[in-house]
């Protein structure tokens, strides 16, 4: 059973909790992923971002966002069990990653003899391997 720590340092089971502290834990994660998101498009971003006094440069950000991504799936799943994945989870989502449709021409890996190469997905060659 995938476990939680309350803030009193508690630590239960997912699927123990409340509804409402797993709706309010899947929005904590949610609005820590667009604090993230954001000062990683700041205009003025050069190499640091600063965040609640502590300095970390974009490839940290970056870090950060998909390390809470894995983190928010536990919660999601149960949420989804419960039946509480309703439009308002689907907008913050949404709000969090920029997108509310499928990626369309992401650059994919492909093997070209022993190398590789980000190219779009309509660049794609009919003899190259998806990586």
């Amino acid at each position: 059973m995938d476990k939680h720590r309350t803030k009193e340092g508690v630590t239960i089971g997912i699927p123990e909790m409340e509804d409402s502290h797993l709706r309010n834990t899947i929005y904590l994660f949610i609005d820590r992923m667009k604090e993230v998101t954001a000062a990683m498009h700041q205009d003025n971003l050069k190499q640091y971002v600063i965040t609640e006094g502590v300095e970390f440069d974009v490839e940290d950000a970056k870090r950060a966002f998909q390390s809470l991504k894995d983190k928010l799936k536990r919660y999601l799943y149960e949420a989804t069990l419960r039946g509480m994945a309703d439009d308002e989870l689907a907008k913050k989502l949404q709000e969090a990653h920029g997108r509310s449709g499928r990626i369309i021409d992401f650059p994919r890996p492909v093997v070209t003899g022993n190398k590789y190469k980000m190219v779009a997905f309509d660049d794609l060659e009919d003899d190259p391997e998806p990586f």
